[in-house]
């Protein structure tokens, strides 16, 4: 069950008194959704809305409260990042798949940047770029603002190498090749190079020119080899997990100005 509820106090209340009677929903759904991140306050209904976890928060006339409830995200345990290289200034680490690597407005638990926090021990971590939540491999997040500013110019800038690995469907013309299909209005270049075949599909490896929204994915359907398990561009009917990883990352680090190559382990890479 989704619900999205909008409403603002007439008198004062707690936070999980006016959701039970805007909502068919007992306290403790409620307080579960809560905990999980799907509660906004904005106090006497002016401001940014915050996030609220505290059902027994107290509510005055005029604060406007929103509530984002999906029972499918309460039951999920979501797998545990690990750590593949850190320094005091960033973190590279690596994502499961689908683990999301923001919050939504119907919470933030378990996604990457909490416990990335959580598991760094840093008092704020900040994220420099985003992975689809179906794939898994490298994310980098910085421990600082001076941190944050820097690497996402870096990244902006276009003088990250960022290495990809995927299992497309069917087998290519060509054993290596770019693709320039704009994405969105927008220049969009994906450079490929098979590694292995299989006798259904083919093992590519990727670099990526440019950062359109869902590049990879889209290019490669396009390219009429959509990959395998991708669950909007794809087929349909494959019951395998997405087969894309983001298996390297080349830069240079603008605190100590040593190039830096971090790849997963052999392990954690689909070849």
């Amino acid at each position: 069950m989704k619900l999205h509820l909008k409403t603002t106090a007439t008198a004062e209340t707690t936070l999980v008194e006016i959701l039970a009677s805007q909502s068919d929903l007992s306290k403790s759904a409620i307080k579960k959704a809560l905990n999980f991140g799907g509660g906004w306050l904005r106090v006497g209904g002016k401001g940014s809305p915050q996030r609220c976890r505290r059902a027994t928060k107290v509510l005055h006339k005029g604060d406007m409260v929103e509530f984002f409830f999906d029972d499918k995200l309460y039951s999920e345990t979501p797998p545990a990042p690990m750590a593949v290289q850190v320094n005091r200034h960033w973190g590279i680490w690596y994502k499961p798949a689908n683990v999301v690597a923001q919050g939504t407005p119907y919470g933030d638990a378990g996604c990457m940047e909490q416990q990335v926090q959580a598991l760094s021990g840093q008092k704020q971590v900040f994220l420099i770029h985003r992975l689809d939540r179906e794939a898994a491999g490298l994310m980098t997040f910085a421990y600082h603002r001076q941190a944050a500013a820097q690497l996402s110019d870096l990244w902006r800038s276009g003088n990250v190498e960022k290495i990809y690995q995927a299992e497309i469907h069917g087998h290519p013309e060509l054993k290596s090749g770019q693709i320039d299909e704009p994405l969105d209005g927008k220049s969009a270049s994906t450079r490929f190079e098979v590694f292995a075949e299989k006798p259904q599909s083919t093992l590519v490896r990727i670099q990526l020119e440019t950062g359109r929204f869902h590049q990879i994915r889209r290019h490669f359907a396009h390219l009429g080899h959509p990959l395998i398990g991708d669950p909007q561009y794809g087929q349909g009917a494959d019951k395998q997990p997405l087969q894309l990883i983001a298996s390297e990352l080349h830069f240079e680090c603008p605190f100590d100005r040593q190039k830096h190559s971090v790849a997963l382990s052999a392990e954690q890479r689909l070849f």
